[in-house]
């Protein structure tokens, strides 16, 4: 039995083999030397028609004198037509088998064309030259000023501010020297919280209206914190900006929806619900880079399920209105992972916020840089998260919000 099925297993293989030895050769013949035969068979016929052109003549007369052609005229016509298609079929598979080769090739070359593009796309967006050096310097600098600003048993928020603004500066100095230092444009840097259902159903009713007149980009026009989620607040004191070439004119002090689900299924397969950037950094928990105003308005026709009065409106704020100096900009989810107490598996997820980086320029971090600039900047995001939740917990002493949620949304993973 084992040596049957062994034998069945070569012959398959030989088989297969030899029927590739064969489409090779045919490959061959009809790529290589069929045409050079037929070329070479049709000047040879010219050249022994127009040298022997009165004893071909006579020959083919004797030869239709002696199968009787000559007396059955009705049989020269079937003939040339059998000729006729007897060639045309040869040429056609020649054809054919060429056109297939011709395709292959050219898929092929589309590939490895595709494949290069990519190369050079990874050698474009990576770091620049001495950026880790940046980093370590930015850092040692920023742990210097934190460590400096540490001290006291009371809780400061001016001092705790100017310590998140410390950390933003690098960050935003890190993506200035990550993109070239490009001249006459400023990197901005700031830091939205996240605030759950929670967090707001325990506002008292004034502060509670004064959040919701904040909110933009809101399908609702009316009790909008009622239709969604959560809220991405921008806090006073949390932005920065880095460059010689100026500051920005406007920091926006916004408050941006985070719908539930992040995605709802159209006709055409899922589409986000979530605004571009902050918002849907905060409900995918994974960056978001937007490299211009054209590319975020494509992305919302044709990715997003968001109405075409917020697109608009969302273009005019950017064109127009608080956010016209910013061009591009990258989100990075602020969060923490923690096991439950019965076990290490499942873990809970803390979101405290985003941090938002922005410039007055198009195409951010090298457009594709992201991917590598987020987890190298990491040391500086857990920062943010210490001094975040410090924050938070402030509020919490305070009875802002309840105890033990640090206003972050908590879900199960």
């Amino acid at each position: 039995m084992r040596a049957a099925k062994r034998f069945a297993y070569v012959a398959s293989h030989a088989s297969g083999y030899v029927l590739r030895v064969c489409v090779s050769l045919l490959r061959v013949i009809f790529n290589s030397i069929f045409p050079a035969l037929v070329a070479l068979i049709g000047a040879l016929t010219g050249l022994w028609a127009s040298v022997y052109s009165g004893p071909l003549k006579a020959s083919i007369e004797a030869v239709a004198t002696r199968w009787g052609l000559s007396d059955e005229p009705k049989l020269v016509v079937p003939i040339a037509i059998a000729l006729f298609l007897a060639f045309f079929g040869v040429f056609a598979l020649q054809q054919l088998v060429r056109n297939s080769a011709s395709k292959r090739a050219r898929e092929e070359l589309m590939k490895e064309s595709g494949d290069l593009r990519g190369m050079v796309g990874d050698m474009h967006s990576l770091p620049p030259t001495g950026f880790l050096q940046e980093v370590q310097a930015f850092y040692g600098a920023v742990a210097n000023s934190l460590y400096a600003t540490s001290g006291g048993n009371t809780y400061d928020r001016n001092r705790e501010s100017e310590a998140v603004r410390a950390v933003l500066a690098a960050v935003a100095g890190l993506a200035a020297y990550y993109d070239g230092s490009r001249k006459f444009v400023t990197y901005g840097a700031n830091v939205m919280l996240y605030r759950d259902n929670t967090y707001i159903a325990n506002l008292e009713p004034s502060k509670k209206a004064r959040l919701e007149r904040k909110i933009l980009f809101c399908d609702a026009q009316q009790n909008k914190l009622a239709s969604v989620d959560g809220v991405l607040e921008s806090i006073p004191g949390f932005s920065t900006h880095h460059g010689k070439y100026g500051r920005l004119h406007t920091t926006p002090m916004i408050v941006l929806p985070v719908p539930h689900p992040a995605t709802v299924r159209a006709t055409d397969g899922d589409r986000d619900a979530a605004l571009p950037g902050g918002p849907l950094a905060i409900a995918r928990l994974e960056y978001a880079t937007t490299q211009s105003v054209a590319a975020m308005m494509k992305w919302c026709e044709e990715r997003s399920d968001i109405k075409r009065s917020v697109q608009f409106e969302l273009q005019h704020f950017f064109e127009k209105g608080e956010g016209r100096e910013i061009k591009s900009f990258a989100s990075i989810p602020l969060f923490i992972r923690e096991p439950t107490e019965e076990d290490a598996s499942p873990e809970v997820v803390r979101r405290i916020g985003v941090l938002n980086i922005h410039c007055t320029a198009e195409n951010i971090l090298r457009r594709d840089g992201a991917r590598m600039f987020v987890p190298i900047i990491q040391p500086f995001a857990v920062l943010l998260n210490m001094l975040l939740l410090r924050y938070l917990d402030d509020e919490v002493k305070k009875n802002v919000v309840p105890e033990g949620r640090l206003g972050s949304e908590v879900t199960t993973v």
